[in-house]
């Protein structure tokens, strides 16, 4: 977690000095759009986000590095004036590798379904962005696998992971029909399973940083 805390700070104050640049390309096209009529304007946006960093744990036995994931995104936002959009999207995501004491196994997908809102600062060019949604999520037969170990007298066929929180937390620049973003998010997730004939449940979370762009059409 220090790591992607780290990671994620230092990030975030490069995005901070580098807005700076583009304050002066912004100012000129954030006056003619406050000089407009406001309009209710619609934007589609795609997003393409590769994972830097992330951790896989059940919060109580084990917790897990992934690596070479990531995610699309497609969103349909409202800008509402010159600084806000509210709007909805939906995600594809893989976890990549997932690596264990004994090795690496496959990981997990999720379907974020989400709503969305985006705040444009410091004269248009840098956005806050944020996404609340549920997740559906599909595991592979390595994953149950290895959560079935993690329980005693656990049949892998048993377990069912299903989706309680998706949430996540982006920082970037808008340039033209470009964002460059990285972002924070975040899966909770319950797995369901049978120990000795008795059903139960263990919590899950899955944590990353990702680095990516989007265009907007």
């Amino acid at each position: 977690m220090k790591k992607l805390f780290f990671i994620f700070s230092f990030m975030l104050i490069s995005i901070f000095s580098y807005s700076e640049d583009l304050l002066i390309n912004n100012t000129e096209e954030l006056n003619i759009q406050n000089n407009e009529k406001k309009e209710i304007s619609v934007i589609n946006r795609v997003s393409f986000l590769l994972d830097i960093d992330g951790t896989f744990n059940d919060e109580e036995s084990f917790t897990l590095n992934d690596s070479f994931g990531g995610e699309i995104l497609l969103e349909r936002a409202y800008r509402m004036n010159t600084q806000i959009e509210l709007g909805f999207g939906a995600a594809a995501q893989s976890n990549g590798k997932i690596t264990t004491d004994t090795g690496t196994l496959s990981g997990f997908y999720s379907v974020p379904v989400y709503a969305m809102a985006k705040y444009n600062v410091i004269g248009g060019a840098l956005y806050v962005k944020a996404r609340l949604g549920l997740p559906v999520v599909v595991s592979d037969s390595n994953l149950q696998n290895y959560l079935s170990d993690s329980v005693s007298n656990v049949d892998s066929s048993s377990i069912k992971l299903d989706g309680l929180f998706y949430g996540g937390l982006g920082v970037g620049l808008d340039y033209g029909i470009y964002e460059w973003e990285m972002a924070y998010s975040y899966n909770s997730m319950d797995y369901e399973y049978k120990e000795n004939g008795v059903t139960s449940n263990k919590s899950l979370e899955n944590i990353r940083v990702s680095l990516g762009f989007s265009k907007k059409f």
